[in-house]
């Protein structure tokens, strides 16, 4: 997903994201978290990042984003 939102220039990450993995826990789509994105308020409609949130949520991950529409839900936030 990081892939994703770096190659729509919605977020900057370093060529050195890979050697830095082990800092980062990967997530696999559950149906929990799917489950989860039809309870969230409609503050944001972008499913993708709807989706992010829900992850962020179940897990009680650290979303990183720069989009301050985040700021309407209850996740953690890392801003980039």
């Amino acid at each position: 997903m990081i892939a994703i939102k770096a190659s729509l220039g919605k977020l900057d990450v370093p060529d050195t994201l890979m050697d830095e993995s082990a800092q980062f826990e990967e997530l696999t789509l559950s149906w929990a978290q799917a489950e989860a994105v039809r309870e969230l308020p409609l503050h944001h409609r972008d499913p993708f990042d709807r989706l992010l949130i829900a992850q962020g949520r179940t897990e009680s991950a650290t979303v990183i984003t720069r989009d301050h529409a985040y700021e309407d839900y209850d996740v953690d936030v890392m801003w980039a």
